[in-house]
């Protein structure tokens, strides 16, 4: 029988943070979940506006993002499954996420600081991998374990932007044919 994984939501009480969780079967209106950060007991309420993000992995297409009108469209369940977990991440981290690109090849992700303190971009990027799984790529094509990143696996690009590439994480896993191709790019803004 196939379990079916509804999504629940809750934010904290005390710092502001905002969780989602995914259980199987979802019956239930609300449960008891915990806060990432600070770790306290939130009562979790079911989000079915995030069950879509969960279904089985489609190839994009380009002709729902064409017929955007060019704005970016997220086609892709494993690249709107990271969008979610990355921005919830990211605000915990006191970062804005933003999308550029298509969103067809790949995935281009831009993170802004927003706070007046917020964590090393190192650390950001180790988070971000850890929680929805996608893998660092480092510099000389190896792959990093998983919440692995390092400083020496960043490029910088124009006007001192810290680049990560991140792979699917199923990347290297297909017993046939090619390796997943998905991948994302993973700009930070660097704090002043």
């Amino acid at each position: 029988m196939k379990k079916i994984l509804r999504a629940y939501h809750g934010r904290c009480s005390k710092c502001k943070r905002e969780s989602i969780t995914h259980i199987p079967d979802g019956r239930l209106k609300s449960i008891n979940g915990s806060c990432d950060p600070c770790g306290r007991v939130i009562r979790m309420h079911r989000a079915p506006q995030y069950d879509k993000l969960l279904a089985p992995r489609s190839k994009p297409k380009k002709a729902e993002a064409e017929a955007a009108g060019g704005i970016p469209v997220v086609v892709d369940p494993d690249y709107s499954r990271f969008i979610v977990k990355a921005r919830i991440i990211a605000k915990q981290c006191g970062y804005a996420l933003a999308l550029h690109g298509s969103a067809i090849r790949d995935l281009d992700v831009i993170l802004i600081p927003w706070v007046e303190k917020v964590d090393a971009p190192v650390h950001l990027v180790s988070r971000i991998s850890f929680n929805t799984g996608w893998l660092v790529q480092r510099l000389n094509g190896a792959v990093a374990a998983l919440g692995e990143a390092i400083a020496d696996d960043v490029s910088v690009r124009e006007h001192g932007r810290l680049v990560w590439t991140l792979l699917a994480p199923t990347h290297g896993l297909a017993t046939e044919g090619p390796p997943d191709p998905r991948y994302i790019d993973l700009s930070i803004i660097p704090p002043h």
